[in-house]
């Protein structure tokens, strides 16, 4: 072919489709312009090696990258990455489907009930005060940077009348949100801003277009403050770089009409307000829904991911931090990572010198997601094959210690430097939570209850994740899963008359500690890197 683009087509799950490619753009790029799904948590980067493609006619040269991630016989077979991949005659791919299939996402059914918000007393939790009173139906939504979760909530009893969970569609720009912020300030404001709100049209189309439509009286948001930023269309030029200023991280409040551009529904929606740059309104939601504001005793609320959030106080005073943990939770910079999909392994247990492994929904073995990460270094320290210091030992250390001999895509293995990966992450964490204890001057027996959020924390093992060193010993008994923390914290917004002066009363008392800044946390940082507590 002699014109300026060639035909990719692409075989994906039984299905087949064409993809204009310009000659010079990536597979990777034309793939994700024309809105085809393939894993790339480093947006292109070519440092995850995530989005494997396998070619099935056509010539594409073997990059530099490729003979780093791929071994000799797979790429024979055909393995590149979409991100070095640049045809120059048309040909054909297969998307390595274990890799570019639907997490598993944590639904309302798999939360457990919230503490602090007791749906079946009404002379605890009144209808919220409205000229509108037959409007008896509120939404509240979570806008993740992997997933966005929506509850529609009966505002009278509290109880949930259905849910919606998908995953962001803003992925095909990159995993996190700093890639997404590049990208935005690279001129794809408007792209980032319209995926999330076909996001939200579609999950929210599923009520407003049925007979619930005429009660619904409110929609309360809560997400990060770089996702609240690509939402409303706000510049992001200066969340990337020092001194980290956002536009805007007051309370939002608009209408669905206005946010949505849609003219149809004229339903006011709030936007929960953020902290700073890095502690967002989905943490404000976060402690609301914990109870922060109407609670003397001392809490800790952990929401980890790459960057991993953590707040310790009560009503009179909360500090804040965020910690820059990295995709390891997440299964990102893990050789065999993946996000939580089914067939991820989640729980790794290791007797008599034999390795047991379960996967999200007890599919054949795909790659092993974060919590099978930390229980996995929990139980090779348990057994001896690592040492305090994360090295392996020597029947290990070149080929990684076998998880499973023959998964969908052969062996997996984890190495030394997914061991590493983990020892940094958790370090961040683990100092971050000691310089809060700190500078709050409380020790860890004052400390009422530990809550880990997000779909991740639900899941997690929290004495795996003791024994590794990410959480303190001291807590165990202390620490409660509790799901998505800012989802609930909307529907709290949404059915108590007293929540918005409770999120003013924690917006108020809380103090953001920079540990970048900050005097203890290098040395921390470093202690917390062993295995040695």
């Amino acid at each position: 072919m002699t014109g300026p683009q060639v035909t990719i087509i692409v075989k994906n799950r039984g299905k087949h489709m064409a993809v204009s490619c310009r000659r010079g753009q990536s597979i990777l790029d034309a793939l994700t312009g024309s809105n085809v799904h393939i894993d790339s948590p480093c947006a292109g980067k070519s440092t995850c090696g995530k989005c494997r493609i396998r070619v099935l006619e056509g010539d594409i040269a073997v990059s530099r990258e490729d003979n780093s991630f791929f071994s000799r016989d797979e790429l024979e077979s055909g393995y590149r990455l979409a991100c070095t991949a640049y045809p120059a005659t048309d040909c054909t791919i297969e998307l390595d489907i274990d890799k570019n299939q639907d997490y598993y996402i944590v639904t309302d059914a798999d939360i457990p009930e919230n503490l602090t918000y007791d749906k079946r007393d009404d002379s605890k939790n009144r209808l919220m005060e409205t000229d509108m009173p037959e409007m008896k139906l509120g939404i509240g939504i979570d806008i993740g940077t992997t997933t966005i979760a929506m509850q529609l909530i009966d505002k009278v009893t509290g109880g949930v009348v259905d849910t919606y969970s998908a995953l962001n569609s803003q992925r095909k720009y990159g995993a996190d949100v700093i890639s997404r912020i590049e990208r935005a300030n690279r001129g794809q404001g408007d792209e980032l801003r319209q995926s999330i709100i076909n996001d939200l049209k579609t999950g929210l189309g599923r009520w407003l277009s049925r007979k619930h439509s005429p009660d619904i009286g409110q929609i309360a948001i809560a997400g990060n403050t770089a996702m609240i930023h690509l939402l409303m269309g706000y510049s992001c030029s200066t969340l990337g770089v020092y001194p980290y200023t956002p536009v805007n991280i007051k309370t939002i409040y608009t209408t669905y009409a206005e946010l949505l551009k849609d003219s149809e529904w004229n339903i006011p929606v709030v936007v929960f307000p953020g902290i700073s740059a890095f502690i967002g309104g989905d943490i404000a939601a976060g402690m609301l829904a914990c109870g922060f504001a109407g609670d003397e005793r001392v809490k800790i609320l952990i929401d980890l991911g790459t960057n991993g959030e953590m707040v310790i106080g009560n009503n009179k005073k909360i500090l804040a931090a965020s910690a820059a943990a990295g995709p390891a939770f997440e299964g990102g910079n893990i050789t065999f990572g993946t996000g939580s999909i089914p067939g991820a392994i989640c729980r790794v247990s290791i007797e008599d010198g034999k390795c047991r492994v379960k996967t999200i929904n007890g599919k054949p073995p795909a790659g092993i997601c974060g919590t099978g990460v930390i229980e996995a270094v929990a139980e090779l320290l348990k057994a001896g094959f690592i040492d305090g210091t994360g090295l392996l030992g020597d029947d290990c250390f070149e080929n990684g210690y076998p998880l499973v001999e023959n998964g969908e895509s052969g062996k997996i293995v984890l190495t030394q430097k997914d061991i590493r990966e983990i020892q940094l992450a958790k370090a961040a964490i683990r100092a971050g939570l000691e310089v809060l204890l700190k500078r709050y001057g409380a020790a860890y027996g004052d400390i009422d209850t530990v809550y880990l959020a997000g779909g991740f924390g639900f899941e997690m093992d929290a004495d795996k994740a003791m024994a590794i060193g990410l959480l303190p010993k001291e807590f165990k008994g202390r620490v409660r899963a509790v799901g998505n923390t800012a989802l609930n914290g909307t529907v709290r917004y949404i059915c108590d008359k007293n929540a918005e002066a409770q999120v003013a009363l924690i917006l108020e008392v809380t103090q953001e500690i920079s540990l970048s800044n900050d005097e203890d946390f290098n040395g921390l940082y470093v202690k917390y890197m062993n295995f040695i507590d």
